[in-house]
C-alpha cells in the first residue's frame, strides 16, 4: 500500500495460485494474478475504491480470473459504519452490503448480505451474516456469528463461536469453532464441523499472522476432511508505504 496524498492511496498485488482437484488431476492448474487498487477519500467519513485484477499467466486447466471491483465505506455517525461492494469478472459477479453498529464502547453488532453468481454453473448464492463482538477485558475478546446460506442446490445455517486472547504486547491467539448444516435439494444433509486456531504477532512496523483450520464434512454419501492454512505478513516501510505477503494452502 502507498499513500500518495491525504485523499489518494494505491496498492498493488501479485498472487500465485495453484488449484488442485483431488478427484481428477486433469483439472489441476496454476495461475498468476496481478491487481491494482486505487482509493479516494471523498471526506473523512466516506471512502471509495476501485480494484482491477488481471490474469497474467495460466497453465493447465486454470481458468482466467480477471475481475473489476468498486466499493465504498462510510462512517455514518459515531455508532454506525456502512460498506458496499460490487464485483464482476470472468468467474462471476457479486454484491456485498454490510453494516456495523457500536452498541457500547466494548460491544459491536454487525450484519452483511452477499449475493454471488458463478459463471461456470450459473449457480446463485445468497449469504446473510449476523454477528457480535464484545471486549470482556484488556486481554479477552469474544464473538458469535450466525450465517444463513441459500444456493440453487443447497441451503443451511452455520453458527460460529470464537475468542481472541492477548498473551502479551506482541502476541495474540485466536480460536473458533463452527457448526453448520446444509440441506441439499435432493433431500440429503451435510454436517460441517470446523475448528480454527491462530497466532498474531505485532512489533513496531511488522505484523504477521497464521491460522490453521480443520474441516470435517459428513453426509449420507460423503465424508471429507480438510486442513486449510492462511498466513500473512505486513511491514510498514514508511508512513506512506507498506509491503504485504500472503500464503494460503
Amino acid at each position: 500500500d502507498y499513500k500518495v496524498s491525504e485523499k489518494i492511496s494505491v496498492a498493488a498485488e501479485v498472487k500465485a495460485v495453484s488449484e488442485k482437484d483431488l478427484i481428477n488431476n486433469e483439472n489441476d492448474g496454476d495461475g498468476t494474478l496481478a491487481a491494482l487498487k486505487l482509493g479516494y477519500g471523498i471526506s473523512k467519513d466516506l471512502n471509495v475504491y476501485a480494484i482491477a485484477q488481471g490474469t497474467i499467466e495460466q497453465s493447465g486447466s486454470y481458468e482466467s480470473n480477471d475481475l473489476v471491483t468498486l466499493g465504498a465505506t462510510s462512517n455514518l455517525n459515531k455508532k454506525v459504519d456502512l460498506n458496499a461492494e460490487v464485483s464482476t469478472g470472468d468467474r462471476g459477479d457479486s454484491v456485498l452490503i454490510g453494516a456495523l453498529y457500536k452498541a457500547l464502547n466494548n460491544h459491536d453488532l454487525y450484519t452483511n448480505y452477499t449475493m454471488s453468481r458463478d459463471s461456470g454453473d450459473n449457480e446463485e448464492r445468497n449469504i446473510v451474516t449476523i454477528g457480535q463482538r464484545k471486549t470482556v477485558s484488556d486481554q479477552l475478546k469474544v464473538y458469535t456469528e450466525h450465517q444463513y446460506t441459500h444456493e440453487d442446490t443447497q441451503a443451511g445455517l452455520g453458527n460460529t463461536f470464537g475468542l481472541d486472547y492477548k498473551l502479551n504486547n506482541k502476541l495474540n491467539t485466536t480460536a473458533s469453532y463452527q457448526q453448520a448444516t446444509l440441506e441439499q435439494t435432493n433431500g440429503s444433509t451435510v454436517d460441517r464441523d470446523a475448528l480454527t486456531l491462530g497466532l498474531n504477532y505485532k512489533n513496531n512496523d511488522t505484523e504477521a499472522s497464521g491460522r490453521v483450520e480443520f474441516r470435517n464434512d459428513k453426509g449420507e454419501s460423503e465424508h471429507t476432511k480438510q486442513f486449510v492454512t492462511t498466513n500473512k505478513v505486513n511491514h510498514r516501510v514508511s508512513p506512506s508505504l507498506r509491503l504485504q505477503g500472503k500464503l494460503n494452502y
